[in-house]
Formats: C-alpha cells, sequence, structure tokens
C-alpha cells in the first residue's frame, strides 16, 4: 500500500478540520504584519527576534504545502493550489536565506528579493476563503452574499497593502510607510498616481496594479455599500413612516405572491381609512397603478415570521393579518403551508389578547393543519383553488352567478359585503328587520354572526328567528349608487335538474372538489359529467361514477365534438394542470379552447365558463367580445375574497356555506313566478321570504342578445316576465337525506 493511499484520507481530513483552518488564517495575519514590521528599523534585538519568528512561519507554510501537494488528490489540484503554492515562494526564499544558502548573493540582488516579498499578500486570498468557509454557516444571521462582499473586501485590503509595501521598498523618494498607505489609498480611490510618479521599473507595476484594483474591485465595494445603504435607509424609511404616522387600525400583509396586488388594491379600495403594511423579504413589487392611495401603503422588507418584526410594524395597534402563501423562494406547498402556520403562530402570540383578525392563506388545506390554526385563534383559513372549483360548479347551473360574484367582490363596483352591528335591533324578528334594513338603507341581510365565535354564523335564518343582541349583521349594501350594471352575454336555456350534461375540459388540482359539488347539486347530480384531459386522472376519482372520461387534447374541434360539448348544457374550461406549463401558457389553452367550441358552436350557445390564473384584462375583454363572460380569475377572485374576509369577519363562514352544496342553503337560479310579473322586488323580497324561506339576491334581466345582473334592487324595480332571479334557499329535505347518505363522510 501506497504512502499516499494510506495517509492520505487522514491527512486531508487533519488539513480541513476547522482547528487547522482558523490556525492557518492566524499564520497568514502573522505572516503578512511580519512584512509590515520588516521596513520599520529596529533595534538589533528585536530585529533577531522578528527574522527567527519569520523562519518559523516560513518552515510552516513549507510544510503545509509538501503536504497539500504530497497528499492531495490530483482533481483537486486547482488554480487555488498553484496560488498558494506562489504565495510560498517568499517563505521557501526565507528559509533558505536562514540556512545560509543565499550568502553569496550581491546586496543588489538582496534588494530584489525584498519586492518578492510581497508576493506573500496573496495569503489574503486564501485568508478569504478561509473566513467564508468558517462563516458561511451563519450567512442567514449574517446577512446574503456573505462570501462575495468577503472576497471584494479582501482583495481591495490586499491590493492597498500591496501598494503601500511595494512603493516603500522600490520608490526611494518615499521616506515612510505612513506615506507609502496614503499614496497607495489615494491612488486606488481615485485610479491614478497621487503625491508622486514612480520613477522605478516595480514602482510604477505596482502602481498599475493599484489602478486596476481602483477600476474595478473599488468600484464593485462602493456599489455594494450603496446598496446596503439604500436598503436600510428604505427600511428605516417605511419603519420611521409607521412610528411617525401612528399608524393604527392599519391590516398587515405577511408574504407574497401573485394574489397579493389584487388583496392590495381591493384593501385600499373597500376601506378609505386603512393603511397596508406589506412585510416580505423580498425587492418592493412594483404595483403601479394598482394602488389608489400610495400615502397608505408601506413596505418593510424583513423576515414577517419573526416577532421582533411584527413589533417593528406596530402588531399591537393592527386591526388585522393576511398570511399569504409566500412565493419568495423556491418551496414546496407543504414547505409554504408549514412557514404560513408558523408565521400565523407567531401572529396570534405576538398580539397578546388576540385581539388581531387573521386570515391565512393555505396551499392544501387538510383537516390536521386547520385544527391547529383553529386551537390557535386563528378566524379565516381559506384555500383558493377550493373556493374557484366550488364557484365553478354553481355557475355550472346558474349562468351568471358568476358575474353576481364579481360585482359583490368588487369594490369599485355598486354593491358590496359590510358587517353592521344588530343593537336597536334585539328581540325583533328577522323579517322585521329584512324589510326595516331594506326600505330605509336600501341594504339585504344575509347573515347573523356572533361577537363571541365568529365561525358561528347562520345564514337565511327563518322569517320568525328573534334577533338576540349578541350577533352582528353581515348586508349586502349599494355604496355607489352610479354605477351601471354589469351586462354579459345571457344563455338561451337554463338548464333543467337531472338533464344537464356539463363537460369538463383540462384537470387540476380543484378538479375532485368541483367533481363533488356538482354531482352534490340538485341540477347536475344526475346529468352526464365528462372529463376531457391529456392524462388518465381516474385513479383520483374513484368516487365518481357517473363520469365520462376522454383522453385528448381538448383544443381541437375533433377531440371537443367526441366529448359531446356541441350538445353539452355547460361548458368548463380549467386551468389545466395535467402537464408541465407556466401559468401564462395554462392560461392560453383555456382561452383557445373556449374560442374554438365557441366558433364550432354557431347559434348554438352552451354555458361557457372559462378559469384563467392570471389577471389580464385584455384577455377578458377578448372573450367578452366573443360572448363568453363568466370568466373566474383565480388571482384576482381569491384576492378579493381574502380582502373582504379579513375586513368583514365572519363572511368567509357565509361563503362556505353559500358555496357548498350541503345541507342548510344553497344557491338557486328561478325565474319570476308569475303571480309578481310586473310588481316591485320589495313586495317579491318579502313574500318570497315569508312563504318558501327564500332571500333573492339578485335579477337577471335579458335583453336581445344581451343581459344584466342587478344585485340588490331598490324597492320599486319592477320585475318583467322575462327577468330570472338568483335566491339563497333551503336545501329541499329530499336533498338533505340523500347527501347525509352518499356523503356522510365527504
Amino acid at each position: 500500500m501506497s504512502l499516499r493511499s494510506e495517509y492520505g484520507p487522514k491527512v486531508q481530513v487533519f488539513l480541513d478540520a476547522s482547528a487547522t483552518q482558523v490556525a492557518l488564517a492566524f499564520l497568514i495575519v502573522l505572516s503578512i504584519s511580519l512584512v509590515f514590521i520588516d521596513t520599520l528599523v529596529l533595534s538589533p534585538r528585536w530585529h533577531s527576534f522578528f527574522v527567527s519568528l519569520s523562519f518559523g512561519v516560513d518552515l510552516l507554510f513549507c510544510g503545509e504545502m509538501i503536504l497539500r501537494w504530497s497528499f492531495e488528490k490530483k482533481e483537486n489540484r486547482d488554480w487555488r493550489l498553484v496560488l498558494d503554492t506562489l504565495a510560498v515562494f517568499p517563505s521557501i526564499l526565507g528559509v533558505l536565506g536562514g540556512l545560509g544558502f543565499l550568502g553569496t548573493l550581491r546586496p543588489q540582488a538582496l534588494q530584489r528579493l525584498r519586492f518578492i516579498r510581497l508576493i506573500r499578500l496573496l495569503r489574503l486570498v486564501r485568508l478569504g476563503n478561509v473566513m467564508a468557509r468558517q462563516c458561511d454557516s451563519m450567512a442567514h444571521y449574517i446577512g446574503e452574499g456573505l462570501r462575495e462582499n468577503l472576497i471584494i473586501v479582501i482583495s481591495l485590503v490586499m491590493i492597498f497593502f500591496f501598494g503601500a509595501l511595494g512603493i516603500r521598498l522600490v520608490e526611494p523618494q518615499v521616506e515612510s510607510f505612513a506615506d507609502a498607505l496614503w499614496y497607495s489609498l489615494f491612488t486606488l480611490m481615485a485610479g491614478e498616481p497621487i503625491s508622486l510618479d514612480p520613477v522605478t521599473p516595480e514602482g510604477r507595476f505596482v502602481t498599475i496594479l493599484v489602478m486596476l484594483g481602483g477600476f474595478t474591485l473599488f468600484a464593485l465595494f462602493t456599489g455594494v455599500v450603496s446598496a446596503l445603504v439604500i436598503q436600510r435607509l428604505r427600511t428605516g424609511f417605511h419603519v420611521g413612516s409607521l412610528e411617525r404616522h401612528r399608524i393604527q387600525g392599519h391590516i398587515i400583509l405577511c408574504g407574497w405572491n401573485s394574489l397579493g396586488k389584487t388583496l392590495v388594491r381591493e384593501l385600499l379600495t373597500k376601506a378609505q381609512d386603512v393603511a397596508v403594511v406589506l412585510v416580505a423579504k423580498r425587492e418592493e413589487p412594483d404595483l403601479g397603478e394598482a394602488l389608489p392611495d400610495r400615502k397608505r401603503f408601506f413596505f418593510y422588507p424583513e423576515d414577517y415570521s419573526v416577532s421582533d418584526t411584527l413589533e417593528k410594524v406596530r402588531l399591537l395597534h393592527a386591526r388585522g393579518a393576511v398570511v399569504l402563501a409566500d412565493d419568495a423562494e423556491e418551496r414546496s406547498d407543504q414547505d409554504r403551508d408549514v412557514r404560513s402556520i408558523l408565521t400565523a403562530l407567531t401572529l396570534e402570540k405576538a398580539s397578546g389578547e388576540g385581539n388581531i383578525q387573521t386570515c391565512v392563506e393555505l396551499l392544501e388545506k387538510t383537516p390536521e393543519k386547520v385544527e391547529v390554526l383553529k386551537m390557535a385563534g386563528v378566524e379565516d383559513i381559506f384555500e383558493g383553488r377550493s373556493y374557484t372549483a366550488r364557484l365553478l360548479a354553481h355557475g355550472a347551473h346558474a349562468s351568471g352567478l358568476i358575474s353576481f360574484f364579481d360585482e359583490l367582490f368588487t369594490s369599485h363596483r355598486g354593491c358590496e359585503f359590510s358587517r353592521l352591528s344588530s343593537a336597536g335591533y334585539e328581540g325583533r324578528s328577522y323579517l322585521e328587520v329584512l324589510k326595516e334594513l331594506k326600505a330605509s338603507e336600501d341594504m339585504l341581510l344575509l347573515a347573523l354572526v356572533s361577537r363571541k365565535d365568529p365561525n358561528a354564523v347562520l345564514v337565511n335564518p327563518s322569517p320568525d328567528y328573534r334577533i338576540a343582541g349578541e350577533e352582528d349583521f353581515v348586508v349586502i349594501e349599494r355604496r355607489n349608487a352610479d354605477v351601471e350594471e354589469f351586462s354579459r352575454p345571457f344563455e338561451r336555456k337554463e338548464m333543467v335538474p337531472g338533464e344537464g350534461h356539463v363537460v369538463l375540459c383540462g384537470w387540476n388540482r380543484g378538479v375532485p372538489l368541483l367533481l363533488h359539488e356538482l354531482h352534490c347539486n340538485r341540477h347536475t347530480r344526475r346529468g352526464t359529467l365528462t372529463l376531457v384531459a391529456e392524462i388518465d386522472p381516474r385513479e383520483h376519482l374513484k368516487e365518481c361514477t357517473n363520469l365520462v372520461f376522454l383522453q385528448g387534447d381538448w383544443t381541437l374541434p375533433g377531440v371537443l365534438k367526441k366529448a359531446g360539448a356541441l350538445e353539452a348544457s355547460t361548458v368548463v374550461f380549467l386551468a389545466d394542470e395535467s402537464l408541465p406549463r407556466n401559468a401564462q401558457d395554462r392560461d392560453a389553452r383555456s382561452i383557445l379552447g373556449a374560442l374554438t367550441l365557441r366558433r364550432m358552436a354557431g347559434k348554438k350557445r352552451p354555458t361557457f365558463i372559462v378559469e384563467l390564473i392570471r389577471e389580464d384584462a385584455r384577455r377578458e375583454q377578448l372573450l367578452r367580445d366573443e360572448g363568453i363572460s363568466e370568466v373566474v380569475v383565480r388571482e384576482k377572485y381569491v384576492g378579493h375574497l381574502a380582502a373582504h374576509f379579513i375586513l368583514t369577519p365572519g363572511l368567509a363562514q357565509l361563503i362556505n356555506e353559500l358555496l357548498t352544496s350541503n345541507v342548510r342553503n344553497e344557491f338557486r337560479k328561478v325565474p319570476v313566478p308569475q303571480a309578481f310579473w310586473n310588481l316591485p322586488y320589495g313586495s317579491l323580497l318579502l313574500e318570497r321570504k315569508k312563504s318558501v324561506g327564500d332571500l333573492v339576491l339578485a335579477v337577471e334581466r335579458r335583453e336581445g342578445e344581451k343581459g344584466k345582473i342587478v344585485v340588490n334592487p331598490s324597492e320599486d324595480f319592477v320585475l318583467l316576465p322575462s327577468d330570472w332571479l338568483f335566491v339563497i334557499a333551503p336545501a329541499e329535505e329530499e336533498d338533505s337525506d340523500l347527501l347525509r347518505q352518499e356523503f356522510s363522510g365527504v
């Protein structure tokens, strides 16, 4: 067995050990210090001591190089080893001189050899690598880019001292080491010789190297310092602004993703007196025209999961906090959810008494995660994909419902959700309060929310329910009377329960929930469901017995025709995730499929529903120009939801119930009863509630090829025979029993 194979691994472990690296760093600093000391005039005693010390250090460096060249693997012998060997060359000369081998050289030659000692400064590069290696584990706490910044600083120090020592050793006109230091510093900063012109070839060479360092590394150094100062000033500016304005009742937004832009815009629009503070360790997002009031938006670029950061943004004075699934770094959905849960726990603990309203976004909402958040006191938990799937399912049987929600969740439209106190209405029946609020305030009373438990929500109470005084009202109110109703193309035929054929084009993780909702709803439960996708996902859909699957590219006319899309009552184009694509490509495929079918259908007009991921006004308008108005933009829709959830506590439970086909209430679309043709909406509202328990929320009016959704119509709004009603209706007893039997475990 060779000496290298036997002792090589042990020697390598010794050389790479932390203790060895630290000792080596100390020797490098000592060696460079001895170079400076050599330029000083000392007594013979001290001169002899430093010469002996330098000889000992040189011996250690030579020993290290012998070990590295003897036992280092060939594949590891790179330019760093060559550079280190060159830096040790003066040590080799020092050892030879100490042993008397250079005694025959002339004085001029020895003077030249003094200049070679400057090569020892190359050991600073090795020192930088050693320090960076030891500090990399602390980079998270010290700052980003530690290794790069450290290398720049070490290189500048090396060039600075190289210039000072070189000029002092080779230029006779430099009389002191202090003058050499000033010369090197000024030349490095100015990029040209300052205070003297070198006359020796060695001095000119040193000056050129210092000038090149000033042109390159010093410019990098000033850029790093400038960026650091700007970042710190920006952080201090925003935190100082929060303290200076004594902001209270603000919303803290923890994390950032594609929902953030819509969320911030909606918060600033809906609540005119609320400021929004974004906390995220990233570059400040470019919101552009999304900010209706820049003065009420603050950005703090720090880690939002740390309690100290939350204190700096005045958590104790905040009204609420929204935790988004942050996408600043590449993480799995599970890891992003874990980080969101950790942040929520920190928020609840740091807020003291738990007076802050907290809303958390989860990418995968599981019972275990919900239980942890509920135990911590989190009020609202939402999964954007599930809300989108439920909305698509309801839109499949009630065309126009998507436009209805679009108005309610967009603050610059006419109507929106609000929460009011029930003070003054104690002991009165729900029907009496409904009538009075409609007549005096033009509000629709949807639900009652307990003040003690925001999760206790009673949607569409019975007419004789008595107000106890311990709950608040959730209402639909009209904020802007001048806003016109939302116009949309309407479908020629409404779905008849049990006769509908729904075609789903595409696959994503929301499809199982979408199919579950379609199967639970009485309008679509007994109809035909067809799924068209590029991959076969039926292993995830074992419970769907009435599902017909067709594999193929649903953007092609032949595949759409084979799936029966031309004869279907509703066709849903999903944001497809069956194959790896970016969000823009998925949206493009959804639009292409919808436009292809639209041209194939001609005068036949099934209900078109298109799901998009990214908000793009031009693409939405393209679909509307083709007569497709039922467009669900995921990031916009979920962003609106999050804004309303944090500003209207209890609304999340209300929306959950309305969009879930369950045993209590559900959305329906029904024609105007003949008894109320040409009568005012006010009379229909009260009579419908008294007789069948339905709450009429909106009216769809059809005019030729167009229609408009009138949410919360005025009392004197006259109903026409061609109008349709959007109502919240108690689930029928037959449906309730069936759902309990079939989906008791879902």
